[in-house]
């Protein structure tokens, strides 16, 4: 056995090396993995208080870092329709004291990781989307749905993140959401698209 091993100590070094590397190269692939799925950023929202239009859309941020909500975009969906909007600045902004909060006039803002804050009712959210769209008064009287859409800003990212949600109400306005879990918009092409979308829509605004 030893005389075998002299005779091919420079294969099994070869071999040795090359087990080390596999295991090597397999380690830091498993640390790559958990690291990135640790900081990558994860928004979530959410009904609460109900399965009505009087139930609250909280927005809470699940990731490990800061992140910093600059856009909310509400889209109303029926059959093949569907008429959106940005909600970011709350109504009325005009008619607010000049010594109001930052809280009082818009969404805009920080949130520390597991940090939440209230959109309002949906029955809210829906009359701010029909105002400030061309969505139909009348839409409420037949099933439709309700997405919300969360952009942010997060770490040295150079593409906003996104989350969003789809609700569905029917025509005896309860809502209940559409999937099981707040979908994360990761992929370079979709975070481009709302890029440009956000460019021909909420940058043109008057």
């Amino acid at each position: 056995m030893y005389d075998w091993l002299i005779q091919h100590k420079d294969i099994i070094s070869i071999l040795t090396s090359v087990s080390m590397l596999v295991v090597w190269v397999t380690y830091l692939q498993l640390f790559a993995f958990s690291f990135f799925r640790q900081t990558r950023p994860k928004i979530l929202i959410n009904k609460a208080g109900g399965n009505t239009l009087g139930a609250h859309c909280i927005v809470c941020n699940m990731s490990t870092d800061p992140i910093y909500v600059t856009n909310i975009i509400l889209t109303l969906q029926k059959d093949s329709e569907e008429w959106s909007c940005s909600i970011t600045d709350i109504e009325n902004v005009l008619e607010q004291a000049d010594d109001a909060s930052t809280k009082d006039i818009t969404f805009q803002g920080t949130l520390k990781s597991g940090e939440f804050f209230d959109l309002g009712n949906f029955r809210k959210l829906f009359k701010q989307a029909v105002k400030r769209s061309d969505a139909p008064n009348n839409l409420a009287q037949d099933d439709f749905n309700i997405n919300v859409m969360i952009i942010a800003v997060y770490g040295s990212e150079r593409l906003s993140i996104a989350a969003t949600r789809d609700f569905y109400c029917n025509d005896e306005h309860t809502i209940k959401a559409q999937t099981l879990e707040t979908r994360q918009i990761r992929s370079i092409f979709a975070r481009y698209r709302i890029r440009n979308y956000l460019q021909k829509t909420v940058l043109h605004t008057v």
